[in-house]
């Protein structure tokens, strides 16, 4: 299985009804759709999970408009700051082999890359609008995933 984490874009600083509905800035959609053209050619989500905040939300639906992913996005609560990364490998461990895309927020995205791909030894923090892939053989276990590559929006020029 490959895993592609995404960590949400920019988003305004504060939102008058709580953190849950802080919306992507025009700069922060601009950036998640040039990191999505880039990677176009390189990922072919089979799947695409997201926190339910609204900036994760409305970063997935612009990463996938760009990658012309037409199937749906689905929620999950797994991905909401503060969940534990074992949730969300729980979570899965029980899909068919492909190709899972993971939308949320740092630093719990850090903490869940760390978990894939080491047994306690990684200092991982996920920039904005940054991506992971991470592969696992047969099985999604912790501390089993392999680090394949990290592309962030300062890497590519945007």
């Amino acid at each position: 299985m490959r895993v592609i984490i995404l960590r949400h874009g920019i988003s305004e600083e504060t939102h008058p009804q709580g953190d849950y509905y802080r919306r992507l800035t025009s700069e922060g959609r601009v950036k998640i759709e040039k990191v999505a053209k880039f990677l176009k050619k390189r990922i072919r989500p089979d799947m695409v999970l997201t926190s339910p905040l609204v900036r994760a939300v409305q970063t997935a639906e612009v990463f996938c408009k760009a990658l012309d992913y037409r199937n749906s996005i689905a929620q999950s609560h797994s991905l909401e700051p503060g969940c534990s990364p074992d949730a969300i490998i729980e979570k899965i461990s029980i899909l068919d082999d492909g190709e899972v895309f993971l939308v949320g927020h740092d630093p719990h995205l850090s903490f869940l890359v760390e978990r894939m791909v080491s047994s306690g030894n990684l200092n991982f923090s996920m920039k904005k609008a940054s991506v992971v892939r991470i592969d696992f053989g047969y099985d999604v276990r912790a501390g089993e995933g392999e680090l394949k590559w990290v592309v962030t929006p300062g890497l590519i020029g945007v």
